[in-house]
């Protein structure tokens, strides 16, 4: 902008508002002192539901475009007011009816993805998906959620298409964190041959969604869970193979392989042999026993589940300080278990 329009900006009566306000950001530089002045004036600004479109995004767009898009009668629906936001200024007055005007909003199904993050997609794209013929089985409807906008119709409809869905033991996977895979992805996932596995159908829940198909089928392939089963839970997902590994020859090393639980299997297993050593060292006891029922029961130590601030906080064992000495000592402590 030269000094002139600079100064012609600056001077709007408008930025005395303190709604207009937050659109005084660099972007306004994109815009000239006319467009503007067209922006600001517009009416539809008294009204509150159009309030949250004034950021800085709107200088995206430009005066007629804006007024174009505030002035659709859809917007007096209430079920399109969530929509109200200011991504809406990454789509045109064009594409943005086009969206609106579609029928299939008028079915309570689809109502739930009328969230902003529909202007991801594009007028051809979301006719594509809602118009596709696998919504009328109520099986696939927990997928209409707004995370659909992350996925494309041809994507879609390749997942929706998979014949695992008729099998009952894959039905509680349809849920919307599948838009986090692709359909080569999920295909691959429902295809190995674990699933036919009594012991591991416990793990069809939507988390595997979070992993892929190599790292669900290299964990699953663990020797352990023969002789673990009751570890075999979808939370090994979340997990790094070598701490599953690492935990698991850590606390058969000490003979306690009957305690180790989940927990345990989420823990740095370098980390924690060097607490077992610590504890050694110290004549602390991996296991302690309390009273149930009038029957002594013996326990894996808190210590050893604890997270680290809880190690500091509750038994004043700072784990940062241990780590540094163990490993100063060198090989005479703190020797890590090895895996493949």
């Amino acid at each position: 902008s030269n000094s002139k329009e600079i100064e012609a900006i600056l001077s709007m009566e408008y930025w005395d508002d303190p709604k207009f306000q937050p659109l005084l950001t660099s972007s306004v530089w994109s815009s000239s002192s006319k467009e503007i002045e067209s922006i600001l004036s517009l009416k539809c600004w008294d009204d509150p539901k159009f309030q949250s479109l004034l950021t800085s995004n709107v200088w995206q767009s430009n005066s007629k475009e804006v007024e174009t898009i505030l002035s659709l009668k859809y917007w007096d629906d209430p079920k399109f007011q969530s929509l109200l936001t200011s991504n809406v200024w990454q789509s045109n007055s064009k594409e943005v009816e086009t969206i609106l005007s579609l029928k299939y909003w008028d079915d309570p199904k689809f109502q739930s993805l009328l969230t902003s993050n529909i202007w991801q997609s594009n007028p051809k794209e979301v006719e594509a998906i809602l118009s596709l013929k696998y919504w009328d089985d109520p099986k696939f409807q927990p997928l209409l959620t707004s995370n659909i906008w992350k996925s494309n119709s041809k994507e879609i409809e390749a997942i929706l298409s998979l014949n695992y869905w008729d099998d009952p033991k894959f039905q509680p996977l349809l849920t919307s964190n599948i838009w986090n895979s692709n359909s080569k992805e999920v295909e691959t996932i429902l295809f190995l041959r674990y699933w036919d596995d009594p012991k591991f159908q416990s793990l069809l829940t939507s988390g595997i969604w979070y992993s892929n198909p190599k790292e669900i089928e290299t964990k699953l392939s663990l020797s352990c869970w023969e002789q673990y089963p009751q570890l075999l839970t979808s939370t090994i997902f979340t997990m790094k193979r070598e701490n599953i590994l690492g935990n698991v020859s850590l606390f058969q090393k000490y003979h306690l392989d009957g305690f180790i639980s989940i927990r345990a299997l989420r823990q740095d297993y370098r980390k924690q042999e060097i607490l077992f050593q610590y504890m050694i060292d110290n004549g602390i006891p991996f296991l302690v026993e309390t009273q149930n029922r009038g029957k002594v029961v013996r326990k894996l130590n808190p210590i050893i589940n604890s997270t680290s601030s809880q190690r500091k906080k509750k038994y004043g064992i700072d784990m940062a300080f241990i780590m540094r000495e163990y490993s100063d000592k060198g090989e005479g402590h703190g020797q890590f278990t090895k895996h493949p």
